[in-house]
């Protein structure tokens, strides 16, 4: 039996899928917004960089130390800052 559409009407879109988008955007722009104002005060005592762009490298420098996982080598090149303590394993 073959699938079908009745009728001539185009695909709608899903609201579910619709609204869980619009939901995941929102919680990514607010998180973004709330990860760079929290870093922007400086207050932090460590942080250990495992993922993130330059910029967020830059705002996590601020903290008094900062330990960065050596996965991240090309964005810790790319920022260009000094680190207290690279990790590695293996």
């Amino acid at each position: 039996m073959a699938l079908c559409r009745r009728g001539r009407h185009p695909p709608r879109l899903n609201p579910i899928l619709a609204r869980l988008a619009v939901a995941t955007l929102v919680v990514l722009v607010v998180g973004t917004a709330y990860f760079h104002s929290v870093f922007a005060g400086g207050w932090l005592d460590a942080v250990y960089f495992v993922s993130g762009d330059a910029e967020a490298l830059h705002h996590a420098r601020l903290a008094r130390k900062l330990v960065a996982t050596a996965r991240e080598l090309p964005t810790l090149r790319e920022a260009g800052v000094q680190l207290d303590a690279l990790v590695g394993s293996g």
